[in-house]
């Protein structure tokens, strides 16, 4: 395991307490290659490339959209030279509770407490993942299932859904399991 630096354990303090969004009966949605769809709520290539939540060689994340527009467009980043791609959707059945890393009263927290200004969450590409793998880090070593986190695509007019779900699918699993 690795150990964490003195920001990510203020951040794993902090997000204990954060508000909590409760996932049961809401959908999100996953835009992926269609020869690829039965592996779907895998994680794919971001345990070896680094992503904005996801720490390469380390760990993984599953990244799932509000809204369809939103998965198509986190996949495709506006580009249309893709194989088939298939737009799925899941909807949870459950109750599980995650951080909204979205909400404005979240985000001033965040701010405010730990000095993370809301808008390094969406600075796209690489230079992001300076403010958001702390984070990731964090949840991930706390057990978390995940989190609501802001898109890094402006939204589009009064597109809702304009989120997206972290899924730590390793801290899923482990909520089912007990190590012998």
């Amino acid at each position: 395991m690795t150990a964490l630096s003195q920001e990510e354990q203020s951040i794993q303090r902090w997000l204990k307490k954060a508000p909590r969004f409760n996932l049961k009966g809401r959908s999100f949605w996953r835009c992926i290659e269609r020869t690829f769809a039965a592996t779907a709520l895998e994680s794919g290539p971001n345990f070896s490339q680094p992503s904005r939540y996801s720490i390469s060689e380390e760990f993984s994340a599953l990244y799932l959209s509000e809204s369809q527009a939103l998965a198509r467009l986190e996949k495709t980043q506006g580009e249309d030279d893709y194989e088939p791609l298939a737009d799925l959707c899941f909807r949870f059945t459950a109750k599980a509770e995650v951080p909204d890393l979205s909400d404005q009263k979240t985000q001033a927290s965040l701010l405010g407490t730990l000095g993370i200004d809301p808008r390094d969450l969406t600075v796209p590409g690489i230079d992001g993942y300076r403010r958001t793998h702390p984070i990731a880090r964090a949840a991930f070593h706390s057990g978390l299932l995940g989190f609501l986190a802001p898109s890094v695509h402006p939204v589009r007019g009064s597109d809702p859904g304009w989120r997206n779900l972290v899924v730590y699918s390793a801290n899923v699993v482990q909520g089912l399991l007990d190590r012998q």
